[in-house]
């Protein structure tokens, strides 16, 4: 995962930073998981956990890509950034014991470690493990190289020790099965992270470029749809003094590999249906593209769709934060993506998998031609009961 730079504000997420804070103020017996596709900011809000607070020392643990090749490798990481942050935050390291060979370091961690940290420990103050990418722990469950019972190991930590708090991030990119992480993470407990509103957006302009006239406000808005990482890209680019054509350029240049990598995470009815109102948009960028539009472009194509998959494609494109759903039309929410989807996606510059009508279609063919040459050749044949003049062929058996 990209590293987001320091030097821009964290602007936004003001309701669900709050939220967190109320969370981290009392002891709580179940962890908080935020949720999101990549370029969101999940990453960018942990890191800005590790400092909301004097009284929390947050642990800020990237699993990814740290390759995670056995629960002793995790637990040895969970310890290690835990000791280097309460060193870093004052608390006294020389009545809790470090981290040596031990066989059972399950055991370790809740009979030994986390007590003597509970008794250093001054009130109100916290310990929070902050798991960036927890589909990795998913991930290893799943190849064997984590135990399936981990998730429900850290989950009974919590009421243990009260004074320990959880908050992961997940990337719904992801193909795992979340159901592996239970009861670490339940949807009960899961924050969805969205994009950026518009005043998100032009704040977090300000706070960058301290002066924004509306225009390019407005037009950074709507290239970037309120999008995170795209706006973060914008906001460099014009912090280097480029002129806004050029800085949206650049931010273009700088996300094409991200934005192939969005289309090749799609499915193949996700990306029929972007080609078809690509195509349509193509055709004519003043008419309204709806759902009925699309359904008749898709007939005449290769692909025919009928309307409950299509709207079922476009309610998932809107998930994914790529379309935005008004009444009888459909928008793109960032005009960059769109710009790439002109050039990489149209119907005749993507590799879209025929319908099986193409199949249906040669087997019929084959089969006329099937009949033209039996019929051709039965013509072909002398009339019953009638002799040639041409003498029948012989053959002449060898003496």
């Amino acid at each position: 995962m990209e590293n987001l730079p320091s030097s821009i504000p964290f602007v936004g997420r003001a309701p669900l930073l709050a939220e967190l804070y109320q969370f981290l103020s009392a002891p709580a017996s179940y962890a908080v998981c935020l949720q999101s596709f990549e370029g969101l900011g999940k990453s960018l809000l942990l890191t800005r956990l590790t400092t909301l607070d004097d009284h929390v020392s947050c642990a800020l643990i990237p699993l990814s890509p740290t390759i995670i090749s056995s629960e002793t490798v995790f637990l040895e990481t969970l310890i290690t950034a835990s000791h280097a942050i309460m060193d870093r935050d004052g608390v006294n390291m020389l009545v809790i014991p470090t981290l040596e060979n031990q066989d059972n370091l399950r055991e370790w961690l809740t009979t030994t470690y986390l007590p003597a940290v509970g008794r250093m420990m001054r009130s109100q103050r916290r310990l929070v493990w902050l798991l960036d990418d927890v589909q990795v722990l998913a991930e290893g469950i799943t190849n064997g190289t984590l135990p399936s019972d981990l998730p429900a190991f850290l989950h009974s930590v919590l009421p243990q020790f009260p004074f320990v708090s959880i908050i992961c991030t997940l990337d719904e990119d992801t193909a795992v099965d979340m159901a592996l992480l239970a009861p670490l993470v339940t949807v009960d407990h899961t924050e969805r992270l969205s994009r950026l509103t518009r005043d998100e957006s032009d704040a977090l302009l300000i706070a960058s470029l301290e002066y924004v006239p509306a225009p390019l406000a407005e037009q950074a808005y709507v290239q970037t749809g309120g999008l995170p990482r795209l706006l973060i890209h914008l906001t460099e680019a014009l912090q280097s003094y480029e002129p806004l054509d050029e800085a949206v350029e650049l931010t273009y240049q700088r996300n094409q590999i991200t934005f192939r990598h969005v289309w090749d995470l799609l499915s193949r009815d996700e990306r029929v249906v972007l080609t078809a109102i690509i195509n349509l948009s193509y055709d004519d960028p003043l008419k309204a593209i709806t759902p009925n539009l699309v359904e008749r472009w898709l007939v005449d194509s290769d692909n025919p769709m009928d309307a409950t998959t299509i709207n079922a494609q476009l309610r998932g494109l809107e998930y994914r934060h790529i379309l935005r759903l008004r009444p009888q039309q459909l928008d793109f929410v960032a005009d960059l993506f769109k710009r790439w989807l002109y050039e990489h996606a149209r119907l005749d510059a993507v590799d879209v998998p025929a319908s099986p009508r193409w199949a249906i279609v040669l087997a019929l063919l084959a089969l006329v031609l099937v009949v033209v040459l039996v019929v051709f050749a039965v013509n072909a044949l002398p009339p019953a009961a009638v002799v040639t003049e041409l003498p029948l062929p012989t053959v002449t058996l060898g003496s």
